[in-house]
């Protein structure tokens, strides 16, 4: 077993909190601004141009990313010898997922520690599976921008603008490669990183979260194979999950570039993996629509209207998959008891 121990937390505190109520004004004024920016007609007009094709692929793909997050999300757990089955982290995640689509300051994990410890589950142990979880989230993400950053260099002349960007898109690839030098020496001297952490200062003052994320990191370097495929699956989410805005954004009439598009997608999942984000809406749509308008020849309320209504249809899509799942948890706690 992993050397952490059960913590208290108030699952209301968040809720009553100041900051709470700030980030949900926030959040609220955000989501005006997107809507005087696009145009409230056009963004009407754009979910009657995604409905059905649109909508039925988001609930196709995003069911497929939710499977592959399952899989990982147990593997991770077990690295802490915790083992749930896959239906009870299914309807967990879709929960927790759909609130982080709706709530600001990703209160949806609090959701994952509160249900999991109703199953047996020590907060400290569910998150550090998140914490594990976020670093494998930005780890995949920085695979599909350097895959995609390599194809804006090689096809250059097919795109509004590269030559300008050229030496900044070099330099995030440099950056991208020292990432995963480090993460091959990670591989190559897991002791000694292990050591390492368990040498920090904080840890030896008995922290039971950061005890659990070394204990966590110590088991996956240590397997390879491990390692690998949860990197993969990491890697493969987040590709899959660009296709969504790349499907609506053709749909839209927005010039078919996959690599541009997928390029600005994961640019604007990158603000996902953040622990606090000033609202659901927001960060995300900003960062896409910044993208689409520096590589595309569109117009701003296009570029804005592509990844809000895409966000518009996930929270759709969770809203209904949580509402399902939140009915089959309670049912399963009724017949248990």
């Amino acid at each position: 077993m992993s050397p952490i121990q059960s913590a208290d937390i108030d699952t209301t505190k968040k809720y009553n909190s100041v900051k709470f109520w700030l980030t949900f004004l926030i959040m609220i004024l955000i989501a005006y601004w997107l809507i005087v920016s696009i145009g409230f007609n056009k963004l009407v007009n754009g979910l009657e141009k995604s409905w059905p094709f649109g909508l039925l692929a988001v609930f196709f793909i995003y069911s497929i990313v939710m499977l592959i997050r399952v899989v990982r999300w147990k593997l991770l757990l077990q690295t802490l010898d915790v083992n749930h089955k896959y239906s009870l982290l299914t309807k967990v995640s879709l929960i927790a997922w759909a609130q982080n689509g709706i709530l600001p300051a990703r209160l949806g994990e609090l959701s994952r520690l509160i249900i999991l410890k109703e199953h047996g589950t020590a907060y400290s142990h569910s998150t550090s599976s998140i914490i594990m979880e976020k670093f494998f989230d930005l780890l995949g993400l920085m695979t599909v921008l350097a895959i995609t950053a390599l194809v804006f260099i090689l096809t250059a002349t097919q795109f509004l603008g590269i030559e300008k960007y050229r030496f900044s898109i070099i330099i995030f690839m440099v950056l991208v490669l020292v990432g995963f030098v480090m993460i091959g020496l990670l591989f190559k001297f897991p002791i000694f990183f292990e050591n390492l952490l368990s040498k920090l200062p904080i840890l030896n003052k008995g922290v039971p979260l950061l005890r659990g994320v070394v204990h966590s990191v110590s088991v996956i370097i240590r397997d390879k194979k491990l390692f690998s495929f949860i990197f993969l699956l990491s890697a493969l989410q987040w590709f899959i999950e660009s296709t969504t805005i790349v499907i609506i954004a053709i749909t839209l009439g927005a010039p078919s570039n996959f690599t541009v598009i997928t390029f600005a997608a994961i640019i604007g999942y990158s603000t996902y993996i953040l622990p606090f984000t000033p609202g659901s809406f927001g960060p995300f749509e900003f960062f896409v629509a910044q993208i689409l308008l520096l590589f595309l020849p569109i117009t701003d309320s296009l570029a804005l209207n592509i990844p809000t209504i895409t966000h518009i249809l996930v929270v759709f899509y969770l809203a209904i998959a949580s509402v399902i799942a939140t009915f089959l948890l309670k049912f399963e706690l009724k017949i248990e008891n």
